[in-house]
C-alpha cells in the first residue's frame, strides 16, 4: 500500500506513514469541510444533472449485482491546493458513510473512483477486501484511456469507460482467484 499523504509505500497495518508521519488524523483536518456522508454517485462538485446521476447509478448497481460482495462509488469533486484524488479517496472510503450500500457488500469491499473536476485528475481505491489484488500499474490501467474525457469534462464518458474497464478487471481477477483456490484444494504450492 502506499501513503495517500506522500504516496511512498507503507506496510496496510501502519497507524501512519513512517516517512511523512501522515494519517487519518490528519486527513480528517485536510478535508474537515467536506461531508462524509455519501451518495452514490457523490458529487460534491455539483457538475451532474439528474439524468446523469441516475444513469451513473444504474451503471454502478450493475457492477454491482455482478460482484455482489463489493459496493462501488463514483466521487467527483473541486478539491483545492493541498488538497488530491489520492488522499481524499482514502480519507473518504476510510471514514464516508455510505448510503445505500447492497446489503449483500462487506464494509471492506468498496471501491471509489474519485474525479477531481479542478485539477483533472481521477484516481481509483481498493477497500482492504481486494488491496492484495490490485497492484498500482493495474488500477492506472483501467482510469488511463478515461483521462482525455476528463480533460474535456466529459465526466460521464469519463466514468462510463472507467466502470467498464474495472468489471473486466474485477472479472479477471475473479477468475485469477478462482484458479488460485483450485490449485490450493488440490495440494499445490503458491
Amino acid at each position: 500500500m502506499r501513503c495517500p499523504c506522500c504516496s511512498q509505500k507503507i506496510h496496510k497495518s501502519a497507524e501512519a506513514c513512517p516517512h511523512c508521519g501522515g494519517d487519518l488524523l490528519r486527513l480528517n483536518r485536510v478535508y474537515r469541510n467536506f461531508d462524509k456522508r455519501v451518495r452514490r454517485p457523490h458529487d460534491v462538485a455539483g457538475v451532474l444533472r439528474v439524468q446523469q446521476r441516475r444513469k451513473m447509478e444504474a451503471w454502478i448497481r450493475s457492477l454491482e449485482k455482478a460482484f455482489p460482495d463489493l459496493f462501488i462509488s463514483v466521487a467527483l469533486v473541486a478539491l483545492n491546493d493541498g488538497q488530491d484524488v489520492r488522499s481524499y479517496g482514502f480519507w473518504l472510503l476510510n471514514t464516508g458513510e455510505f448510503d445505500d450500500v447492497p446489503s449483500t457488500a462487506y464494509e471492506e469491499g468498496g471501491v471509489m473512483l474519485v474525479l477531481d473536476v479542478h485539477k483533472k485528475q481521477m484516481c481509483l481505491h481498493f477497500g482492504y477486501l481486494l488491496d492484495d489484488l490490485v497492484d498500482e500499474v493495474e488500477a492506472f490501467e483501467v482510469v488511463s484511456k478515461a483521462h482525455p474525457y476528463l480533460l474535456e469534462a466529459d465526466y460521464m464518458n469519463a466514468v462510463e469507460l472507467v466502470l467498464k474497464k474495472l468489471k473486466a478487471f474485477l472479472v479477471k481477477k475473479a477468475r485469477e482467484s478462482r484458479r488460485l483456490s483450485r490449485k490450493l484444494a488440490k495440494g499445490g504450492k503458491v
